[in-house]
């Protein structure tokens, strides 16, 4: 209840009384009426002004993992926000393209998934609004790369988001929206119809992945996948131990993820990681 009182006064901050209608959302009408709507609408907006797929792979995905800042849910981000309007995004993805990996397994998964000569299914597990616009720009890059490549995007279960169980995180119907409204993302849109991308509504319906409450079609994804791409520091935490190889992309903003990584958190660190398959 105290998170609920606390997104509806940062609403009315952001929108006076109109904090229930649709804010300027590019991407037409938004069956969503969940509480953060009008904020998911401006974090896609302002991630989308920085992210082009005219870029290295590597630079796109720290991109998106730094697209993670880009949260005006939580308190100190929205504070600054205010005070400095879309400038404290701008330096901060700015600054994404020249972010040292603390933790740095690009070269495996350069070598093991983008230049793969054989069938490769990948699970991809989305983390916030925002970001998800630099996501969707990678993915695209990604298949356009490898023709091998098949991707199956796993985002928060549209109920459960409608409903406010998942934050800020990026439900299905969120990811189709912008897939399917968004000019820039047409190439995703045939990867859709030939089959090379995948997206279904069977996606979690809470912070991170609990696999004992997930759907049976999320199970026959991890267990049709080779391997998982997995965003967030809670979708990493819930994954530990799974019986596939995980690629985890993540900003290390939490204390436990910091101490079991054994960094300093206060540096604002990007890492990414490979976990092996679990026993």
């Amino acid at each position: 209840k105290m998170m609920t009182l606390a997104r509806i006064m940062m609403r009315i901050v952001l929108f006076g009384k109109r904090y229930n209608e649709p804010f300027g959302n590019p991407y037409g009408d938004d069956s969503r009426k969940g509480e953060d709507f009008n904020l998911n609408a401006i974090a896609n907006r302002i991630v989308k002004e920085f992210s082009d797929d005219n870029k290295d792979l590597e630079v796109l995905l720290k991109e998106s993992i730094c697209a993670n800042v880009v949260d005006l849910t939580d308190g100190y981000t929205l504070g600054r926000y205010l005070k400095e309007g879309e400038d404290f995004f701008r330096e901060k993805m700015t600054k994404a393209a020249n972010k040292v990996w603390t933790i740095n397994f690009w070269p495996e998964f350069e070598r093991e998934v983008i230049e793969t000569t054989k069938p490769l299914r990948l699970a991809y597990i989305t983390d916030n609004n925002g970001e998800i616009v630099a996501d969707l720009r990678f993915i695209q890059v990604l298949l356009l790369g490898n023709n091998n490549l098949t991707i199956q995007i796993i985002a928060k279960d549209t109920n459960a988001a409608k409903k406010g169980l998942v934050g800020n995180d990026a439900s299905y119907e969120d990811v189709m929206q912008l897939i399917e409204n968004d000019g820039e993302f047409k190439p995703l849109q045939e990867f859709l119809r030939n089959g090379r991308l995948i997206i279904e509504d069977i996606g979690p319906n809470g912070q991170g992945i609990d696999l004992k409450k997930a759907s049976s079609k999320l199970l026959d994804a991890f267990l049709n996948c080779d391997a998982i791409f997995s965003k967030g520091q809670a979708n990493f935490a819930s994954l530990q131990g799974i019986k596939k190889p995980v690629y985890a992309g993540l900003r290390i903003k939490g204390f436990i993820t910091s101490r079991v990584m054994g960094i300093n958190v206060k540096r604002g660190p990007i890492v990414f990681v490979k976990l092996l398959p679990g026993i």
